[in-house]
């Protein structure tokens, strides 16, 4: 359900979004002004209805949920787990050492519920440097601190040539990569986000690097709030690793949907807002079903290449390069 969202310190671009219609909690429909950005919110519900386990009393947080071999009768209480640096930083080690295989999908859910709580959840602004960018993360926020991704990626965009260039960045988050493409050259860049704390944190974060004339924040569920006129030379996505339904925005950062649902469409988004000499790069994760991905690629219109990757540990991140056929 599409919402009307006005950030504070967001410009309304009038050149990107066109008319939308949205639906009010009474159920009646109205167009907005062009200059409205819209954006997808999920209603909230109680956490524990997210569960794998179908019905009202599956909880993310209980180990038999997650795996599906028991209903519970009433509510689950299962403990939430502290928010300390000593227990963020492990989890973050041990997702980077744990490979794809379905024996270790309890484990793999564990870190998710750690990094859902204590980082996703987590209540406070926090103050980052990461990649010569003074960061503010704000609530609900992916914290780029902790995962080597960001910066990964970062550092590769500042390698690029992207002087007069017009870029996307969807999924921007803290707005690491719209800040490195700025940095590289960009007159414009659309920093893209699903959850509204983060259009607003990257706003704020490109005021304080000096790019609030370029780099642009706008609230959208992918591409949908966007023109389908418009079109980019350039596009960039760190999108979420894992496959499973998110609990709620924040987690949209964390999972992509049940079989990557939430960000197939991406791509066939991606290759019409491309200009024909249009590229677009995005990195992933080899706890990513990288196979289906790649076949999402090319049913998408891409050709795609593999252009640079770095073993940390057990896992592999992957950064490709995605061409129009």
């Amino acid at each position: 359900m599409a919402w009307a969202l006005m950030c504070e310190g967001v410009p309304a671009i009038e050149l990107l979004l066109g008319p939308r219609t949205s639906r009010t909690r009474s159920g009646v429909s109205h167009s907005m002004p062009s200059a409205v950005v819209v954006a997808t919110i999920y209603h909230h519900r109680p956490p524990w209805r997210y569960g794998s386990v179908d019905g009202p009393h599956a909880h993310p947080a209980c180990v038999r949920c997650l795996l599906g071999t028991q209903h519970h009768v009433g509510r689950c209480h299962a403990a939430v787990m502290g928010q300390t640096e000593g227990l963020v930083a492990m989890s973050t080690m041990l997702s980077h050492s744990i490979p794809r295989k379905p024996a270790n999908r309890l484990v793999l859910s564990l870190l998710h519920l750690v990094g859902y709580y204590a980082l996703l959840k987590r209540s406070g602004t926090r103050l980052a440097c990461i990649a010569g960018f003074q960061l503010t993360i704000r609530p609900t926020v992916y914290d780029p601190r902790y995962y080597r991704a960001p910066a990964y990626f970062a550092e590769f965009i500042g390698g690029l040539d992207l002087a007069g260039k017009t870029v996307a960045d969807v999924g921007t988050g803290s707005g690491i990569q719209a800040l490195a493409a700025a940095r590289a050259g960009a007159s414009t860049v659309v920093a893209i986000d699903v959850n509204p704390n983060a259009v607003a944190t990257a706003a704020a974060n490109a005021r304080a690097n000096g790019f609030e004339h370029r780099v642009l924040p706008v609230a959208s569920d992918l591409f949908w709030a966007i023109r389908p006129t418009h079109q980019f030379d350039a596009i960039l996505t760190n999108p979420p690793f894992c496959d499973g339904r998110a609990w709620d925005v924040a987690d949209r950062a964390w999972r992509a949907g049940p079989r990557y649902k939430d960000i197939t469409p991406l791509f066939d988004q991606a290759r019409g807002r491309l200009v024909s000499d249009g590229v677009m790069y995005l990195v992933l994760s080899s706890h990513s079903d990288l196979k289906f991905i790649e076949s999402v690629m090319q049913r998408a219109g891409f050709v795609s290449r593999v252009i640079r990757e770095r073993r940390v540990l057990l896992e592999t991140l992957v950064i490709y390069e995605l061409r129009p056929v």
